[in-house]
């Protein structure tokens, strides 16, 4: 296992995380993925085996402490298909937050499939990157809104889309996935997706949603 640490942007890198990575995909597609129909966001999900969760929440908690694994709030397989991106765009659902602490990325798709990967940003016109700066600002809902228009943000940072790495990252901060792809269970973007302690955007008090009702970092996220 390799870890990579990006101070600025609350973001870690880790590398090799399962130790028979192409046992963990092949577990990934044997899994019965359903539409998820409580999201803006087209995508589908699965459970994960429970020993692909154990291997990857224990290497998760060598990286960001024991602690982390009583914070888990999700953590599921998700699958996404070049059409679930046409969705996606045609709804305007691209650029976006989670409320939580830490998101979990894990890329299981082979070294030929993989393209794209994971993009931070910040609002051209404020100059917005997190959440929690859009709080009391009375353009917050515009600035959310803004999120299915790619030309009013500005590319901070792009991570790679690597197979068997894990991105975990601050996901309050302004994020999508880079592209989704293929058209079948074995040719789709596929993920093992985790979040971490609930961060309530403070900013629409009427909200009540948590990390799991918007999209993952990748993407999702």
């Amino acid at each position: 296992m390799t870890v990579t640490g990006i101070d600025h942007a609350s973001l870690i890198v880790v590398d090799d995380v399962y130790a028979d990575f192409e046992r963990a995909r092949a577990a990934a597609l044997s899994r019965a993925f359903t539409p998820r129909t409580d999201s803006a966001f087209a995508y589908r999900t699965a459970p994960a085996p429970r020993w692909m969760e154990e291997e990857a929440i224990g290497r998760i908690c060598e990286v960001l402490g024991p602690g982390s694994r009583a914070e888990l709030i999700a953590n599921h397989l998700h699958m996404s298909t070049a059409m679930d991106w046409k969705v996606n765009l045609h709804r305007g659902a691209r650029i976006h937050i989670d409320e939580a602490r830490w998101a979990g990325v894990l890329y299981l798709n082979t070294a030929e499939q993989c393209r794209g990967g994971t993009s931070l940003y910040a609002h051209r016109r404020t100059g917005v990157r997190h959440f929690s700066e859009l709080r009391g600002r009375p353009d917050a809902q515009e600035i959310l809104a803004d999120g299915g228009d790619i030309t009013r943000w500005q590319e901070l940072l792009s991570l790679a889309m690597v197979p068997n790495r894990l991105v975990l990252f601050d996901p309050g901060q302004f994020h999508q996935a880079q592209e989704y792809f293929g058209d079948s269970k074995a040719t789709a973007r596929l993920i093992h997706n985790f979040f971490f302690r609930h961060v309530p955007a403070h900013f629409d008090p009427g909200r009540e949603k948590t990390a799991t009702d918007r999209a993952p970092a990748d993407g999702s996220p």
